[in-house]
């Protein structure tokens, strides 16, 4: 499978997309390709998007693309139904592709990822343990989308992708067509699991560690995932920070933020202190000492 990330993005996301791709970079066995699905993106941030790529000696090819109209909410940006275009946006001559969320960081090399045998699926993904260990989330799951209680849910932010197993079926356009006649309460990802029922591959939940996984809530720590969940944290290669709490949203802390900070300083992007929330920033880092207590202590 070729070396390729896709990241949906757009100018508000632009440089937390190019941290995403220094930790990739930095991480990577060999050069990796990037395919920047950019919505509405200024031509100076294209410029440092590409340079970004250069320092890595990746290459860079940002692609114009319109999200759409779609339902959004919370902290949700329109960008993230790029990913549903995905085929359709990038050449043909590609088979596969791996999509990153860009609020998430690559700590450690992936290129497993780029090698995953979808065993004839045409998506690959991990499970959400924040709405697999939630029995209001998962009934509001059965409602809206029609799966079982015993059923997996995937997290869109992590995906690897058959690209021409979704141009052969058309996929993209069936799923937009999805999302345009629903309002699904967790958006594309909703569709995505709709459309994909039963039809896609599980892969190792250390590559898409969300808070759920690195904060330990109770729900988790006495559920049938405790121990995978713990084990996906203590071997994570991806931290996705999914959720409204984002590294940026307060000032370089060191074992908070800093691997965030770090990677934005090899890119050309700058962001200014942020006016911090001191009781939120106290009650992160005090979630993250849990979720480290709970996975050495169920280990």
């Amino acid at each position: 499978m070729e070396k390729t990330v896709t990241i949906a993005l757009d100018e508000n996301y632009a440089a937390h997309a190019a941290a995403v791709m220094a930790g990739v970079a930095l991480n990577a066995g060999g050069q990796v390709d990037f395919y920047l699905l950019g919505d509405k993106l200024k031509e100076e941030t294209k410029e440092k998007l590409i340079a970004t790529g250069e320092k890595f000696s990746s290459k860079v090819f940002v692609v114009e693309a319109k999200a759409g109209e779609f339902f959004v909410s919370d902290h949700l940006s329109r960008a993230a139904y790029l990913r549903l275009k995905i085929p359709e946006l990038l050449p043909k001559t590609l088979k596969c592709t791996v999509y990153l969320d860009a609020d998430l960081l690559v700590i450690s090399d992936i290129s497993e990822l780029f090698e995953t045998d979808l065993a004839g699926k045409p998506l690959g993904a991990a499970i959400d343990l924040g709405i697999m260990t939630s029995s209001r989330q998962m009934k509001e799951k059965q409602e809206s989308l029609n799966i079982q209680k015993s059923d997996k849910y995937f997290n869109s932010g992590v995906l690897v992708i058959d690209l021409d197993k979704w141009r052969e079926n058309s996929y993209a356009s069936k799923l937009l067509e999805l999302v345009k006649l629903n309002s699904f309460r967790h958006h594309d990802q909703d569709a995505l699991n709709m459309f994909f029922y039963n039809n896609w591959h599980e892969i190792p939940l250390c590559y898409n560690v969300i808070p759920p996984i690195y904060e330990m809530p109770l729900k988790v720590v006495f559920s049938k995932y405790a121990k995978i969940a713990a084990e996906a944290l203590k071997t994570a290669k991806i931290i996705h920070y999914a959720g409204g709490h984002k590294p940026w949203h307060y000032n370089r802390t060191e074992g908070f933020n800093d691997i965030y900070y770090d990677y934005l300083a090899m890119t050309p992007f700058k962001v200014g202190a942020v006016k911090e929330n001191t009781f939120r920033k106290l009650r992160e880092r005090l979630r993250l000492y849990r979720g480290k207590f709970w996975a050495s202590a169920l280990s």
